[in-house]
């Protein structure tokens, strides 16, 4: 898949670049926190705030289907990993995350709504 090409707007759909700037800041707030901290109990109570926000901006029409998938998928895989159900060390996992969803960013602002 080309996400930086036309599988990049499909992804990307009808979000807009101030609703995911908002999830953004959720979700990398609690990775963000969980590299400082390591208080993994905390972050996964970010990161179910975070997944009640994508389904309401979802609900809303912000969030495009792929984009809320995307960012599903980093919340939930994510807080399996922290809760012991996938390799690396909390910061590591954390620090992967905060990655993808950087590169998350890249797509909503080169293809998504104003």
């Amino acid at each position: 898949m080309n996400l930086t090409g036309g599988d990049g707007k499909k992804v990307v759909g009808n979000t807009t670049q101030s609703s995911y700037r908002r999830l953004h800041e959720l979700i990398a707030s609690a990775l963000d926190y969980c590299v400082s901290q390591q208080r993994v109990d905390k972050v996964v109570l970010r990161l179910e705030r975070a997944k009640v926000m994508i389904e309401y901006q979802s609900a809303r029409g912000q969030v495009s289907p792929g984009i809320k998938e995307v960012l599903e998928a980093i919340t939930d895989s994510t807080k399996n990993a922290l809760r012991g159900k996938g390799g690396g060390s909390v910061k590591e996992v954390c620090r992967y995350a905060r990655l993808l969803l950087d590169a998350v960013a890249v797509l909503v602002y080169r293809h998504g709504r104003k």
